[in-house]
């Protein structure tokens, strides 16, 4: 039997079957995930991915033809209705999964058959049931290492955003929330900054994901407002930039529609709350102004009594 071409790398894609190229272009787009390409009843997938998937699943690795001076490619998949089960097996071990499926019959295809990626299952994005636990939170984190962090359950909507001390207040928080995923930007390193702990799942995201200025458009235009001032945000640049890369994410894990969220909570280090007006109905909450007082977050606006 002949050996199996892995490596999509080391291919000339020009000779790969117009199918594989289709796939190598959206694999491209997606290169941190496992491609689960809908062929007919199956999702297949090929090349390093293949091998992946066989592994970690225990299923038969097999082949494909890649095109005349390719030879046979490594290929393995799952039924189209077994899809759920075997995508949760792989979220649980810490990968994220592309699923990409026919737009159009075969009989209705001008050619190559259509066919689009329509969602992105990772493990701090996920939305099945059979994903989630029900008795604990399944958060997305975004860090920024100078300090800032969010983090949002898109089960729920929650979604929260702080600005702390660098290193040791970010593992706080980290530790605090236990996110199922941590996303953060990279330089093209293949390594994770040694700030982050083993113990978690990484994902490295491109720097312009958490970039001030994109991050504040993206979150103004997910909120339908024209400042962030009302939310708190304004004060703490570290802490936008973590909010609008997890805004990013989604959208991008998402693309038929992202998940609703709640507007973004600021949670501030070193806040006293009390109660001001009727009990349930008004929050307050104040932190030392430095001068020996405090100051108070009134609609959005720190204010000295």
């Amino acid at each position: 039997m002949a050996e199996l071409a892995i490596a999509l790398g080391e291919i000339n894609r020009a000779d790969l079957t117009p199918m594989l190229q289709h796939f190598a272009a959206v694999k491209d787009r997606h290169p941190q995930a496992l491609l689960l390409y809908r062929l007919g009843d199956f999702y297949e997938t090929f090349f390093e991915d293949a091998q992946t998937l066989s592994q970690e699943l225990e299923l038969v690795l097999t082949g494909k033809d890649g095109g005349k001076n390719v030879g046979r490619v490594a290929m393995a998949g799952v039924p189209h209705h077994a899809l759920e089960r075997y995508a949760r097996q792989l979220v649980l071990k810490g990968y994220a999964v592309a699923v990409c499926e026919q737009m159009e019959s075969a009989a209705e295809a001008q050619g190559l058959v259509r066919r689009e990626v329509t969602r992105v299952i990772t493990p701090g994005t996920a939305l099945e049931e059979g994903m989630l636990s029900a008795k604990q939170n399944n958060y997305l984190m975004a860090i920024v290492p100078a300090g800032g962090v969010a983090w949002a359950d898109v089960s729920t909507g929650e979604f929260c955003a702080t600005q702390v001390a660098a290193g040791e207040g970010v593992l706080q928080e980290l530790y605090r929330w236990q996110p199922a995923e941590v996303i953060y930007a990279t330089d093209g390193s293949p390594e994770r900054p040694a700030l982050f702990p083993d113990g978690f799942c990484y994902t490295p995201r491109s720097p312009g994901s958490f970039a001030l200025a994109e991050a504040q458009q993206r979150l103004m235009e997910t909120f339908a407002v024209r400042s962030l001032e009302g939310f708190g945000l304004t004060e703490f640049p570290l802490a936008t930039r973590a909010a609008g890369a997890i805004v990013d994410y989604l959208r991008e894990t998402q693309p038929g529609g992202m998940a609703p969220l709640l507007p973004p909570k600021v949670q501030y280090p070193g806040i006293a709350w009390f109660w001001i007006g009727q009990p349930n109905k008004i929050w307050r909450f104040c932190r030392p102004s430095g001068r020996g007082r405090r100051r108070v977050l009134c609609c959005g606006r720190w204010i000295v009594p």
